[in-house]
């Protein structure tokens, strides 16, 4: 099989495969067979785009390529990024968070978090709205972490569990692997601290509840601001460098909405810690968020800056 790559132009892949131009024509790009058609859009048109354009399913292009004897590379990150703005229009829609989660873990367990970032930043290249991709990060929330902490109990906890299943073989950084001292394992003992302070949170939550308590236990979680502060400034301006922007811009709106709510909570316990009451059902989704931010941050951003930035970096 010959492999054509989605990312280049219509014209490149004719002139790499001359005998392609025939197969377009026969799926429904009549205009390439004009010079003047395929010299101006060729150029610039992908077969993603042109599909689009022309109104005719990329499965059907799939499939008319592949009886020729070609193959389109890439197509698997194009199923995921179209199965991603399908769960982005079904939150949109106003369905259940816990619904799109399952089908999520269904449908993903064999991609690494990696790729699903690659396919995250794909989409905001292609005109997804920023905030609409941020919403993704929900799906993902609350799957890999103590799934007491969302109040889901069993159905909470089996999704975790395929969860852990599915990401089994990511590449995880442990303090072992890199040498002490090391930028990335100072930020990765930051977010063991993180866990373990929101494992303390957790536990007084569940136990006696004592308002007073918790009000400092939340104060010092403020603590978390330097941390992103240190991800955002570092990491991320020199990760744009090498284009690599969509995680860093998915993470940063995450990590902005997370420093909002937890200012919220924050000055309404220290004005009266008898506020707790009417706070505790935001306290428990806040920690999820900040445990999946550790997550993606140990799987997805510090994976990612190994493998583009330099020692000297």
């Amino acid at each position: 099989m010959k492999e054509l790559d989605r990312k280049k132009s219509v014209a490149n892949l004719v002139r790499e495969y001359p005998e392609l131009k025939e197969i377009l024509v026969e799926i429904g790009f009549q205009d390439i067979m004009k010079p003047a058609a395929l010299k101006l859009m060729g150029s610039i048109m992908t077969l993603p785009r042109g599909a689009v354009v022309r109104g005719i399913p990329m499965e059907k292009i799939r499939t008319a390529l592949e009886a020729k004897g070609f193959v389109l590379k890439g197509a698997e990150q194009q199923a995921r990024q179209a199965m991603l703005r399908e769960y982005i229009a079904r939150l949109n829609g106003g369905e259940s968070l816990e619904s799109v989660r399952a089908d999520f873990v269904r449908h993903f367990e064999d991609v690494k978090a990696e790729e699903i970032a690659e396919a995250e930043q794909d989409l905001i290249k292609g005109g997804v709205p920023l905030k609409d991709v941020q919403r993704l990060c929900d799906v993902h929330s609350a799957l890999f972490h103590d799934c007491a902490e969302s109040g889901k109990d069993e159905e909470q906890a089996a999704l975790r569990k395929t969860a852990e299943k599915t990401h089994a073989a990511a590449a995880f950084l442990t303090a072992d692997d890199l040498p002490e001292g090391h930028p990335l394992s100072l930020l990765r003992l930051e977010n063991d601290a993180l866990v373990r302070h929101l494992d303390a949170i957790h536990r007084e939550m569940v136990g006696e509840e004592d308002a007073a308590r918790i009000t400092g236990l939340i104060a010092a979680l403020n603590a978390v601001r330097s941390h992103y502060a240190k991800k955002e400034e570092l990491l991320m301006p020199l990760l744009y460098d090498y284009g690599v922007t969509g995680p860093s811009q998915v993470m940063w709106g995450v990590d902005d909405e997370i420093k909002r709510e937890l200012g919220v909570i924050t000055k309404a316990l220290k004005e009266d810690s008898g506020n707790y009451p009417l706070y505790k059902g935001r306290i428990a989704p806040l920690c999820a968020r900040i445990r999946e931010m550790v997550f993606k941050e140990d799987r997805i951003l510090f994976p990612l800056s190994l493998r583009y930035l330099t020692e000297e970096q």
